[in-house]
């Protein structure tokens, strides 16, 4: 499980992705599920095509509600409920247009409709706060309305915590290996107990995102940390007998989930757990060579970084005898990730998609040094170039989550004598810059 530092700096590369991808539809739907979770619950998406007048710069808004005078407004949800109209705008909009989409967005919402006494606005890129502040005084004096900002830097921080997580991993394709620590006391306070208690009198199949997350947090935990013998090689064991009721349950989710891309997460961590914890994956061969002959049909850096990650614990347990393959069918899987990776690197090179260019250079680097090595073809020659070309171009992606990319270096750095360095370059626009140098 990583720390909230690296989860909230994965969360904010992935939100400047956005905006390569035009993915304003993924945002909208985040926003909003975040908004009724964290700001009130009476929201209504904006719906009806643009030429019969569109959502009128309301991306979504409250509608009326009576609860807070009922007989429920004792209940903990009701502190969620507005009494006032309330509409949010969303937009991926970058920094350097921020303030005047802002505006726009602000004087569509006020000139149509009931006009709201406040105006949530969420964004993707940073805010700094003295643009803050000016926005929200041109807000009040000039439509008499409160304006809230929530910039990235906000909703990564709100997406970190454990009960949101799965709207980062349902519409920013995070990592699966990305996954927020249990709180420390989650046992203490009987919360992993009630957890399994609901889940085992759940008699619907799971299959929704908010699912996932919750199973996969309760399997980690049964799961429990590394062991390792006296002589430093990981045993396979796990701290609770119902570690395989919940790799069953991720098994209902690889079967039965309506979205494609959760359906292979579920199959991503039900094998990693069962490889961690079990010690075999006999018998899950079909399923893997599902996942794997499907490599074509992925786009998204994460998606492919999965696929690196777990074919790498594929072929590793199939040197010790831990699931019953070949080699010429994982070959066979190596070459053609690498053959489909090359194409997306190519693709995003094309596109001038830097963020995600980043992103497909890492994984193409840990490929090389990786998916070839139980064959004695550990390739760093040319993981250190995917490495140097990533280096000169991160300074053109400020947000590319350094700390994992850094560890790979110190790892794998004796491999090669020119492996580059990471040097500060000072702080431009709020945002941390750096230089590459190499040595001689």
């Amino acid at each position: 499980m990583s720390d909230n530092v690296q989860i909230i700096t994965q969360i904010r590369f992935a939100l400047e992705q956005l905006s390569e991808r035009n993915a304003e539809h993924e945002w909208e739907h985040l926003c909003r599920h975040l908004a009724r979770s964290r700001i009130c619950s009476n929201i209504l998406p904006a719906t009806g095509p643009v030429q019969a007048g569109g959502d009128q710069g309301r991306d979504f808004e409250t509608f009326r509600t009576f609860l807070e005078k009922s007989s429920l407004s004792k209940r903990s949800f009701v502190g969620l409920i507005s009494d006032k109209p309330i509409a949010f705008t969303c937009t991926i909009e970058k920094a350097k247009g921020i303030a005047s989409k802002i505006r726009k967005d602000i004087s569509t919402i006020m000139s149509s409709g009931t006009c709201p006494e406040n105006i949530y606005a969420f964004c993707t890129c940073d805010v700094v706060v003295a643009k803050r502040h000016k926005l929200q005084e041109w807000a009040k004096s000039t439509h008499s309305t409160h304006l809230e900002i929530i910039d990235g830097a906000a909703v990564a921080e709100f997406l970190c915590d454990h009960e949101l997580f799965w709207l980062a991993q349902r519409y920013l394709q995070l990592p699966s290996e990305l996954f927020p620590s249990m709180p420390v006391n989650a046992e203490e306070d009987g919360s992993y107990i009630s957890n399994l208690d609901r889940w085992r009198l759940e008699t619907r199949p799971a299959q929704t995102f908010a699912d996932f997350s919750d199973i996969r947090s309760a399997a980690r935990t049964a799961l429990g940390p590394f062991a390792y013998d006296e002589n430093g090689r990981h045993v396979h064991r796990h701290d609770r007998p119902e570690l395989p009721f919940w790799i069953d349950r991720l098994d209902e989710i690889a079967t039965h989930a309506g979205f494609y891309a959760l359906r292979r997460k579920a199959l991503y961590e039900a094998t990693v757990l069962r490889l961690r914890g079990l010690g075999t994956l006999v018998g899950q061969e079909d399923r893997l060579r599902l996942y794997f002959s499907q490599v074509a049909e992925l786009e998204d850096s994460a998606d492919l970084e999965d696929f690196q990650v777990l074919l790498t614990y594929v072929i590793t347990a199939n040197r010790f005898g831990q699931i019953q393959m070949v080699d010429v069918e994982l070959l066979g899987w190596v070459d053609a990730f690498e053959e489909h990776l090359h194409r997306r690197i190519r693709d995003a090179k094309k596109r001038d998609r830097v963020n995600e260019h980043c992103a497909l250079l890492d994984t193409c680097g840990n490929a090389y040094l990786t998916l070839r090595a139980a064959w004695g073809k550990l390739d760093a020659n040319n993981a250190f170039r995917c490495w140097r070309k990533l280096v000169k171009l991160a300074a053109h992606a400020p947000l590319f989550p350094l700390e994992g990319f850094a560890d790979n270096l110190a790892k794998y750095g004796p491999l090669h004598r020119k492996t580059p360095r990471l040097r500060s370059a000072g702080n431009k626009g709020g945002r941390f810059a750096f230089k590459a140098f190499w040595p001689i």
